[in-house]
């Protein structure tokens, strides 16, 4: 309703009437419109569904504690996945522009995003430590145990809609519907089957193994329209990390999480230090 409003007064404030002639109008055009955005909008409810499925099975099959537990987890990763939605306007609409192109940017750039995604996620894992006795009630300690797990699961939900710009700039919508309807399946039947078994950790992995499960389907089948191959070595350096980083969170014991802390940011340095240096060069040429 807020775009709805927002879209009204801008249509009338800005006197875009104004340009809109009935001459003008190409039905063939709006075909096509029409065509590239319906499946986009069953696409919006079933990301409605992944997002609100987990809670609401939660409530009904165990509590409304455990729900509010959930949530908190949750906080984290939904942060992250906020901010990302910023970068990903400007992913888009690089995509949409470089999509024909027979050099290599898009493969260099999503590599780039692949290590900066991970990078970031490994970071906010490796400071939970501290974070979470800082910034949550102990009420709520018990959503200390799947902050871990839902914050992997962001990273393959980052890189899934950074693959969906592959498709809206091939107008192949289709197969961003149905992508992600089976990963919302997935997230639903792991829910069903685990809940009562598991608990809260089944709402967490279902999560996992949903955005996972999308995300590699989607990596598959973007090849046939532009090669985006991740590199081989640095998937390998980061599934390490991330397992060393999931085991010293769950161990908790305070030496080892710092000294897994340091091996994070030396390590993440050395994969980004292309883009460090970058960085660093802009803000000294600006000084100067």
């Amino acid at each position: 309703s807020s775009n709805l409003l927002g879209s009204v007064f801008l249509f009338f404030r800005n006197k875009i009437y104004l340009y809109i002639s009935k001459q003008s109008i190409d039905k063939s055009t709006q075909v096509d419109i029409v065509k590239y955005s319906l499946p986009l909008v069953p696409n919006g409810l079933v990301w409605w569904v992944i997002n609100a499925s987990d809670r609401t099975l939660i409530t009904i099959m165990i509590n409304t504690s455990a729900n509010g537990i959930y949530s908190v987890s949750n906080k984290f990763s939904n942060i992250i996945n906020s901010l990302y939605t910023i970068f990903n306007m400007s992913w888009m609409e690089s995509v949409s522009m470089y999509i024909n192109d027979k050099d290599d940017f898009l493969k260099k750039a999503f590599n780039t995003i692949f290590n900066l995604i991970c990078s970031l996620c490994l970071g906010i894992i490796s400071v939970m430590f501290i974070a979470f006795p800082l910034l949550i009630q102990e009420a709520y300690i018990d959503a200390y145990k799947y902050i871990p797990i839902l914050i992997i699961a962001s990273v393959f939900n980052m890189l899934s809609s950074n693959l969906s710009a592959i498709y809206i700039a091939k107008r192949r919508t289709k197969e961003i519907a149905s992508t992600t309807i089976l990963a919302s399946i997935i997230n639903i039947v792991i829910n069903f089957v685990f809940i009562k078994m598991i608990g809260l950790y089944a709402a967490a992995l279902s999560t996992l193994f949903a955005f996972f499960a999308l995300f590699i389907i989607r990596y598959l089948d973007v090849q046939k329209y532009v090669d985006i191959k991740i590199s081989n070595k640095n998937i390998l350096i980061f599934t390490i990390l991330f397992a060393l980083s999931y085991l010293t969170y769950v161990y908790n014991h305070l030496y080892l999480n710092i000294i897994m802390l340091v091996i994070n940011i030396v390590a993440c340095s050395l994969i980004n230090k292309n883009e460090i240096i970058k960085i660093i060069n802009k803000i000294l040429k600006r000084r100067c």
